[in-house]
């Protein structure tokens, strides 16, 4: 693909977490957009990403992706930083709650709080 045919298509930089999916945009224009979505919303989409793409396209959410007007889709994703950032976290938590008189007895600690991107 030449850099004109490129430049005439949108776009797409997508970044998946837990929470939110963040997509910024590329319109063949040059002009750059942001699209935020809950990441998980089965009433509205079964996709964030494919759903932010067809909103800043401006197709119906169950329409059919125009792949001729996209030069390209780049996707990240912070999910798996997020459950390993939650686990080392929980994993300090049963080591401080553990006092030496019980490291025989198996702990169970459910978390107060769940953290995500």
């Amino acid at each position: 693909m030449n850099t004109s045919s490129r430049a005439a298509r949108w776009q797409f930089w997508i970044d998946r977490g837990g929470t939110f999916t963040d997509i910024v945009a590329r319109r063949p224009d040059g002009t750059l957009l942001t699209h935020k979505l809950l990441s998980e919303n089965a009433g509205q989409y079964d996709d964030a990403s494919l759903a932010g793409i067809r909103d800043l396209l401006g197709v119906a959410r169950n329409a059919t992706i125009p792949a001729e007007r996209i030069a390209v889709v780049k996707m990240g994703t912070t999910i798996a930083t997020n459950a390993l950032k939650f686990r080392e976290r929980l994993s300090a938590r049963l080591y401080s709650a553990m006092r030496p008189e019980q490291s025989q007895h198996a702990i169970c600690v459910a978390p107060a709080h769940h953290e995500t991107g």
